[in-house]
């Protein structure tokens, strides 16, 4: 069974478009499993044969019963249901234990945003000076101009900017480019930062031994200047995503535009923005109108 999930695994990194961040969650929720099911048939050298829908919704019951998150136990029914797609069309199994597992029902949550002013003070909060003060404004400015994701940021090399037409080409999920504009105060900060950096690497953002930036560090410079400045219950590099998306469309954008600069393959990914539109909308209504 460990091997054939290595194997699998190796199929998604080689010869499917699938980002990094869904191998490694699948990765440990297979391995997950394969825990599960040792115990479960009191051997670690498990046979797939022997696993049947009734063993697979007993793992997915342990999982309930440990109150994981319902958005989880999807992402988990999704790989496993996945891989023995796999082990199937390999032959190793005749029939699909998991083809009729069912994904547990999300509610859609409507995401974290900071207002206009508050993404005004965030970049006030920066210092002028200081030893990565620099490096911090530019992450932040290239954020918010442009909503790229954590992994599209610490993979961003120095080629993928065009300075003359003002716009980045990153590559996102399903390894699907896309070309976004930056504005003018983020072209600015990022050759001062370019500039100011002693690091020469083809990777735009860098630690001190020329590698690129991890997502943790970034997370932290995003943490620690949204902290300062928001009550905002999440402060992740993904709210000021959310953020980007919200102000243009608060700002009238269309919203097939708003798509095509998150890289969402589906628009109703990106309508949940509306939802946020319309909520501030009617907050701001019930505050400010004499008669609501």
């Amino acid at each position: 069974m460990k091997q054939l999930i290595d194997q699998y695994m190796s199929t998604l990194e080689n010869e499917r478009l699938i980002s990094a961040n869904t191998v490694t969650a699948y990765r440990a929720d297979l391995k997950q499993l394969h825990s599960f099911l040792a115990n479960h048939f009191e051997t670690d050298t498990v046979d797939p044969r022997r696993i049947d829908m009734l063993t697979l919704r007993l793992f997915l019951g342990e999982l309930a019963d440990a109150e994981l998150r319902p958005r989880s136990i999807a992402r988990k029914t999704t790989a496993i249901r996945s891989f023995f797609k796999y082990l199937v069309k390999r032959g190793v199994l005749e029939d699909n234990p998991a083809r009729s597992l069912k994904t547990p029902k999300l509610s859609r949550d409507l995401p974290n945003v900071i207002d206009e002013q508050d993404m005004h003070e965030v970049f006030k909060a920066i210092p002028v000076e200081g030893r990565n003060a620099n490096r911090d404004r530019a992450i932040l400015e290239l954020f918010y101009s442009t909503g790229i994701r954590l992994s599209e940021l610490t993979s961003l090399r120095r080629d993928a900017v065009n300075w003359n037409d003002l716009t980045i080409r990153v590559t996102g999920k399903g390894n699907r480019e896309r070309i976004i504009p930056i504005g003018k105060t983020a072209k600015e900060v990022l050759q001062t930062y370019l500039q100011s950096t002693e690091q020469i690497s083809e990777f735009i953002f860098t630690n001190s031994n020329g590698r690129p930036i991890s997502n943790r560090t970034v997370q932290r410079v995003v943490e620690k200047y949204i902290s300062m400045v928001s009550e905002v219950k999440k402060q992740s590099p993904h709210v000021i995503r959310h953020s980007f998306a919200t102000h243009l469309l608060d700002r009238g954008a269309d919203l097939r535009a708003v798509q095509e600069l998150l890289g969402h393959r589906h628009l109703s990914t990106t309508q949940i923005y509306t939802h946020v539109s319309v909520d501030r909308l009617k907050r701001i209504y019930h505050d400010k109108h004499p008669r609501a």
